[in-house]
């Protein structure tokens, strides 16, 4: 499968827990052993249709992390009643909504909320366009700043963006590499969450020198670790970023 450049990187815990949990609920597949040793907590990498997620069990130093994701399958409906089985929070029962998705929302054990959704307002199968099955869907407070953040910091571009009259963001997607993220301004049930990304950039050095400028601050310096090179970062926006350089997997 070839390398994602954005990953939700998910801290929780009792991970093992979790991730038999994605399998059940999901249908995620584990890969048999970490694939990546360059992040500075043990974690596992696992595959929801054909998107990569990380998981790490939460520590002292590296605290629970929450994060929402905009996930789609053929059957939405089928995968909110598997989750509900499983004993998870819901948020909304499916509803089809007017752009085109049919869309249920749950939070699950560990905090997270998943948009579940098949899209149906295309020719393009039940994924839309230019996302994968998993994007990570982040509210932000002062999202045009964190727009501008990404896009100054990781070369961030907008592919679509919605306002309010009195500027707030409704809706954007904005591409990094290969990957996508979606994001709005965090308002009345859309609190904003403390989310972590792994982030794979073509030059790491570049990227963490430029997220500081635009406002980051270093959580740990670019170093080498079993061959490879990452940095780690914190937004003012109070998301986590573990970079590493994407050449290093290639």
């Amino acid at each position: 499968m070839m390398l994602c450049a954005i990953v939700p990187f998910l801290q929780v815990h009792n991970a093992e827990t979790y991730v038999a949990f994605l399998s059940s609920v999901f249908d995620a597949s584990l890969e048999p052993a970490p694939q990546y040793s360059d992040l500075p907590i043990p974690h596992r990498r696992v595959h929801i249709g054909n998107s990569p997620l990380e998981i790490a069990e939460a520590t002292a130093e590296f605290p629970p992390t929450r994060i929402a994701l905009h996930a789609y399958f053929s059957d939405a409906d089928a995968i909110y009643a598997r989750a509900i089985e499983a004993g998870v929070k819901s948020l909304m029962a499916p509803v089809d909504q007017p752009y085109g998705d049919r869309e249920a929302a749950i939070e699950d054990a560990a905090g997270n909320y998943w948009y579940v959704a098949t899209h149906k307002a295309s020719s393009s199968g039940h994924v839309p366009v230019g996302l994968r099955t998993i994007t990570p869907y982040l509210h932000v407070v002062g999202a045009a700043g964190f727009i501008r953040f990404v896009e100054h910091a990781f070369e961030a571009a907008t592919e679509d963006s919605h306002t309010s009259p009195d500027g707030s963001v409704l809706h954007a997607k904005v591409s990094i590499g290969d990957g996508m993220l979606e994001l709005s301004d965090a308002h009345d049930e859309s609190h904003p969450m403390s989310s972590a990304i792994h982030l794979h950039v073509r030059d790491l050095d570049a990227a963490y020198q430029r997220a500081l400028k635009s406002g980051a601050t270093s959580l740990r310096k670019p170093i080498g670790r079993d061959g490879e090179r990452m940095g780690c970062l914190r937004d003012g926006f109070g998301h986590s970023w573990y970079l590493d350089a994407v050449g290093s997997h290639e």
